[in-house]
This record gives C-alpha cells, structure tokens and sequence, in this order.
C-alpha cells in the first residue's frame, strides 16, 4: 500500500460517537499534511473515491457495503472501524484505528483482497456484489428455479429462495441460512437454498471459477434479486440470470496487524470449547 495522501471518512451518523472518532482521525491526519474529507452520505456515488487513497468508514459492516461499489471503481482500500454488532469487516475498534493510524498513513495497512459477484440479466443488467446475490419472491410465495454450472445441471430448487454467496457473505445472510462458513480467503462461491421444500436439499459449495445460470422455472412477476441487501432485478425478462466470480476487481480491505478470522468467529459468534460445569 502506498503512503496516504487523501482520505475520505464515511460516517454512519445514526452510530454514538462516529463524529467524534472521525474528527480524532482528521486532527491526526492534518498534522501529517494528508487531506480529509467527511461524508455521512452512503452509499456512496460511483466516483466518490476517484483521487482517494483510503476510504475510512465508521458504523459496521453495513456501512461498509455502502462504500463498495465506490472503491472497486477506483480500487481504493477501507479500513472500517466498528460501532455496529458483529464487525466480520469492520474489524478495527475506534483504539485500535488510533493507535495504528500513523504507520497506515505511512502505507504499512495489510490488505486482504476480498473477492466478488458478479451478476449479468438477460436485459443486460450488471453489478457487483461483495457479500451474496439473493433470488426471492416478494410475496411468501414458493421460487422455482433452475441452476446449471459450466453446462451442468445442479439442481431444481423449490424454496423461499437462493443465496449465491462469497467467502466473505458467508457469515452473513448464508450463515443465518444455514449455510456453511468459508475462511475469506477461500476461492469459492456458497449456493445455498433458503427453505428449501425438500428436506434433503443443502447448501453446495463451488470452485470459483464456476459460472452459474440461474433460470426461473415458472416466470413469476413478483421475484427480486439483491446484491448486498439491495434490489438490483425485479423482472421475469430479467432472468435467466448469469453469475460468477469477478476477474477484474476485487474489494481491497484494510485489516487489523494482528488480525485472525478465527479469532472474530470465536468471538462475534460466542464460541466456547468448554464443556459447562454440571452442577452437584
């Protein structure tokens, strides 16, 4: 990573205390001649970060995905600071985010490339997602659909619907789903069914260089896709849709010196390996 001449802190202002530590990090920033603006405004424009050389990003982890699209545009890194719940990303506290602050402006920040979706429609539709594309019906209604890899034929599901997801969803949405978690630096995508009508349907794990068609079976008005939370397609003329890893971009993640995956599962998620003490 290169030294740090221009920042752009994004802030979740619904967060206590977000102001604060990005006003903390500017004052810091000044004083080594380094550029700051402040945005509470996310998602964030396509160009926002053209120039930039670091995206700061105080909230979680949601937070973080209002910034994506932005610095895969201009393959800027985040560093994301965690006043949220979980912080699978968001893996500096505001402490730590201090104290490292002056050897990242140095460009000492270890980076993880995390990787993405990408997702074509029959309409000609494209966009990126960094944690899961999920295929739904809007009402409670059952989904059919229709998945084939490289020519193959996976499965017809019949469920609420479909989480496609990256190593770094799958302790989002595909985790609350059931699905299985893949270490972030895995190459691979989760295909995991949401309720799936038949019991004995699981979620599959893929080698990324798998490319996914997904067809809807019975072309119902009322199915949606969303990347990351957000509806992107919502049409039938949308589908069949195409899926696969992204070639060109990846998600450039600023991570804490120390950082350990298993270290956040262990945490975030209340692990223990201690049998409880039987009461006499």
């Amino acid at each position: 990573m290169k030294p740090i001449s221009r920042i752009l802190i994004v802030i979740n202002q619904s967060k206590d205390g977000a102001w604060a530590i990005a006003d903390q990090l500017g004052k810091i920033a000044h004083k080594r001649g380094v550029d700051v603006t402040q945005s509470a405004q996310f998602p964030l424009e396509r160009d926002a970060l053209c120039g930039m050389d670091l995206c700061i990003v105080i909230g979680g982890d949601g937070t973080i995905l209002g910034v994506v699209g932005a610095a895969t545009h201009s393959d800027v890194p985040v560093l994301g600071i965690n006043l949220g719940t979980l912080g699978f990303m968001a893996n500096f506290s505001a402490d730590e985010a201090e104290r490292a602050f002056l050897d990242i402006l140095e460009g000492h920040g270890a980076i993880s490339e995390r990787r993405l979706l990408e997702c074509y429609s029959a309409s000609g539709k494209h966009v990126l997602a960094l944690n899961d594309l999920v295929i739904k019906a809007y009402s409670s209604r059952l989904v059919r659909l229709h998945v084939h890899t490289d020519g193959q034929e996976v499965n017809e599901y019949y469920a609420d619907g479909l989480i496609i997801a990256t190593p770094t969803g799958s302790t989002a949405y595909n985790l609350s789903a059931g699905g299985p978690i893949i270490h972030p630096a895995a190459r691979a995508i989760v295909l995991n069914p949401i309720n799936p009508h038949t019991l004995t349907t699981r979620s599959i794990v893929l080698d990324e260089q798998a490319e996914l068609t997904i067809e809807i079976q019975h072309r119902f008005p009322n199915v949606q896709v969303a990347a990351d939370g957000v509806e992107v397609f919502e049409e039938a003329d949308d589908f069949p849709i195409r899926v696969c890893v992204c070639q060109r971009r990846t998600f450039r993640l600023l991570q804490h010196p120390a950082y350990s995956h298993f270290h956040i599962l262990r945490t975030k998620l209340h692990w223990t390996g201690n049998t409880p003490t039987r009461l006499q």
